[in-house]
């Protein structure tokens, strides 16, 4: 009881601190009990309904007195990552699919394969444009996942211009937000085995300037995606705005946890220090050599965020597919 009250008092201080009055649009109750090593008991009531949704909102707040007839207030985002390969079977029943799972915005990405060219190929990007129009009249979100390989940290404003520019003019009638996947650690293990923080935290800051100017200038959104360790790498080098020190729009933060209270762990400092916008996506489909989500802490971790209000990404579209509907209910 000492924990709630201290919670609301708190919610209370940051309200009246910022000189606003706000209503809470979700209500939560939270207890923490500790058995032993690791024990976490939750619950929580989220009081909200809707077919509103508010992509890469953090905030749980509305002005008093301006809520939408009906409860129809705003839902955060439920996004999951749908990988498309040549071979994949892009049926419109996956839009269903999601739907029932609560999921309300797709991050669509597609695999350039040996035997085909994805958006080069006029067919296949007919069918990415049709598949992506009809999950829009069903309400969702559709953003492009794009430059998902590690060494556009090593490009130029005008390699970037050619590589990020290039398929937003190709795409830009298509989607309006970028997703933008470069995992700029995977260069300490790959192409510089020597290359810490130190090397990569500033290059991919200036990727993401870069990415910045050249999103301005097609008047579109761009997202960055990074590991949940990424906001520690830059306040170590000497940023200690951490993540809120990148140009994107908002941020993506990849978790890498087999456990709820794992993933809450690592984004203790995320949820205390980020003013940007941010998205935290729990990894459920098995492999890339990374930890997963134990299905028995799945719905755990999906509940304890919404309670949070931090919207969740879900990754990826085939193990999610594999799990029962209530898991995301």
């Amino acid at each position: 009881m000492k924990n709630l009250l201290f919670l609301s008092l708190l919610f209370t201080f940051l309200i009246v601190s910022n000189g606003m009055n706000y209503q809470l649009i979700f209500s939560f109750d939270m207890a923490y009990s500790y058995e032993g090593s690791n024990a976490l008991t939750y619950n929580y009531n989220q009081i909200m309904s809707s077919n509103k949704f508010l992509p890469l909102d953090n905030s749980a707040f509305i002005p008093a007195g301006d809520s939408p007839p009906n409860n129809n207030l705003t839902q955060l985002e439920m996004g999951v990552w749908l990988y498309v390969h040549c071979y994949y079977d892009l049926d419109y029943g996956l839009v269903d699919e999601f739907l029932s799972r609560n999921i309300n915005t797709i991050y669509f990405s597609v695999q350039n394969d040996d035997d085909c060219e994805g958006w080069d190929d006029p067919a296949l990007f007919q069918k990415y444009a049709d598949f992506i129009e009809f999950a829009r009249s069903e309400g969702m979100n559709v953003y492009a996942v794009t430059l998902e390989k590690p060494y556009y940290i090593k490009q130029n404003y005008d390699e970037l211009e050619d590589s990020f520019g290039n398929f937003i003019n190709k795409t830009k009638e298509i989607f309006d937000t970028y997703v933008i996947d470069v995992e700029p650690y995977d260069i300490e293990g790959g192409a510089e085995p020597d290359a810490g923080p130190n090397v990569y935290v500033p290059e991919y800051i200036e990727m993401s300037k870069n990415l910045r100017s050249i999103a301005d200038d097609y008047g579109v959104k761009y997202i960055d995606t990074v590991p949940d360790w990424f906001h520690t790498d830059i306040k170590n080098t000497g940023l200690k705005e951490g993540l809120d020190a990148l140009y994107g729009d908002g941020v993506n933060i990849m978790t890498y946890h087999t456990t709820a209270e794992e993933v809450l762990s690592k984004i203790n400092d995320i949820r205390t220090e980020v003013i940007k916008p941010y998205v935290i996506s729990i990894k459920i489909t098995e492999g890339l050599d990374a930890p997963t989500l134990q299905e028995n802490e799945i719905s755990k971790t999906i509940n304890l965020l919404r309670a949070l209000s931090i919207p969740i990404g879900l990754f990826e579209a085939d193990g999610i597919l594999q799990l029962p509907i209530s898991f995301f209910q």
